[in-house]
């Protein structure tokens, strides 16, 4: 049950984060400012908007690793020393791979 809950919850937050990478990416269909203040802040959005899609790209990565790991059966495994992760851990970073010991 422990585990339907699990996937559950990285479904959900896979969900939000391909949400969230679709509104970073959408073409803008306005035409570019004349004014040149408002092209440089444009830039600036552009900039910004390309890193958020980064980090959601990376952190995605990491809940469908998280969710493998799940129907693998090796969800709760330390990567590195193979100890179980404490529950609380995964709870609080769902996609860790890594005990508390290993992580620092």
């Amino acid at each position: 049950m422990e585990n339907e809950n699990l996937k559950a919850d990285l479904e959900r937050v896979r969900a939000d984060i391909l949400e969230r990478k679709e509104r970073i990416t959408r073409v803008r269909t306005e035409p570019v400012p004349q004014d040149f203040e408002d092209q440089a802040t444009e830039v600036e959005n552009d900039e910004t908007k390309f890193a958020l899609n980064q980090e959601l790209t990376i952190e995605l990565r990491n809940v469908e690793r998280a969710l493998q790991r799940l129907a693998e059966g090796t969800y709760n495994i330390c990567a590195s020393c193979g100890t179980k992760i404490n529950p609380e851990r995964s709870r609080a970073i769902p996609s860790t791979t890594l005990c508390i010991d290993c992580a620092t």
